[in-house]
């Protein structure tokens, strides 16, 4: 028995539960991650380095050469396509137990995750195709 009229029956104006996302247009992202990227760089604390490879996977190398740049809070852009999940694999596995260090793939770049770490540090693979990626939308400035 599902009549609500019924004992043990349905709901007559139960919940519907709400959905609050918005999409947001393209140019509209990319102008936020472009004055993101022009805000690190003119900070000082937008790195670009040859590739992010360390020879061992251990935290402790890692740690100790984010110390050795005064860097605290950092996030990684890396782009490796031969990689299991398109990042360096060391520094994936030595980054993974510390809060204050993001290794991610050049697709996943947000202006979030930009605004919670305090250093960006972007390989030069990673940024050539960010590069690729969002040179179509220059004629919007």
């Amino acid at each position: 028995r599902t009549s609500p009229v019924f004992r043990g029956g349905g709901v007559v104006h139960g919940p519907k539960p709400k959905n609050f996302e918005f999409d947001m247009n393209k140019k509209v992202r990319v102008a936020g991650l472009r004055s993101v990227l022009t805000e690190k760089f003119a900070r000082g604390k937008l790195w670009v380095v040859r590739e992010a490879d360390i020879a061992e996977g251990k935290t402790a190398v890692l740690v100790e050469a984010l110390v050795r740049n005064g860097m605290t809070s950092v996030m990684m852009v890396d782009h490796d396509k031969w990689a299991p999940r398109m990042v360096a694999a060391n520094v994936e596995r030595a980054g993974f137990a510390l809060r204050n260090f993001l290794l991610m793939n050049y697709k996943g770049i947000n202006v979030y995750d930009l605004l919670s770490f305090e250093h960006l540090v972007i390989t030069e693979r990673a940024l050539k195709q960010l590069h690729r990626r969002f040179v179509a939308y220059d004629y919007l400035y």
